[in-house]
């Protein structure tokens, strides 16, 4: 655990997925102090049980679901965001419109480690329907405004765990939601 998040998220080459065990880990490790996670613009519980990360030198991503999120769950889906769950970043930020968002826009949560205090961007994961109908995914920072919003598009796909993500060299996400839904977006470097 001494090098926790900082050895675990990483996307980028291999984009290797590390193993559940370590995933759960490292889900427990943001709850250390759940004070500083208040400061988001949704607060939910976490499911720790279903984390899943991505690891490859310098770079990463662990994303950890709402707790109790399952099919059902699409019907309370309206024009307002509920919250589905969370994704931490590990020397990345999300890209919007081909530019990299700033930290100052970012929930950055310090976290403790064997070795020492590490800043990690923390973003809320919501879903809304815009205009009552099409489906999209957001990603919050620390205002109730969106950094990140990308379309849903429907897919079926068998996936053990309610959120699932891929990452690509190129640095382009793909997270897939209960295996109905799946959403892709950037993320760029990002040092803190």
């Amino acid at each position: 655990m001494s090098l926790a998040l900082v050895g675990l998220l990483t996307i980028a080459n291999a984009q290797e997925r590390i193993e559940t065990s370590k995933a759960k880990e490292y889900a427990q490790l943001t709850r250390q102090n759940p004070e500083l996670l208040k400061t988001a613009p949704f607060e939910f519980e976490a499911d720790l049980d279903h984390p899943v990360a991505l690891s490859n030198d310098e770079f990463g991503g662990l994303i950890i679901p709402r707790a109790h999120l399952s099919e059902g769950t699409e019907a309370d889906v309206g024009s307002e965001p509920v919250a589905i769950g969370e994704i931490w970043l590990y020397n990345l930020t999300l890209e919007e419109d081909g530019w990299a968002v700033s930290e100052n826009n970012l929930d950055i949560v310090s976290l403790n480690t064997e070795e020492g205090s590490v800043k990690i961007p923390r973003c809320v994961l919501g879903v809304k329907k815009r205009d009552g109908k099409s489906p999209v995914l957001m990603l919050f920072g620390k205002t109730q405004n969106p950094l990140v919003t990308v379309p849903l598009t429907k897919i079926q796909k068998n996936q053990s765990n309610p959120l699932d993500m891929s990452a690509s060299e190129d640095g382009r996400v793909t997270l897939s939601i209960l295996g109905k839904y799946q959403a892709s977006f950037n993320v760029a470097e990002l040092y803190l």
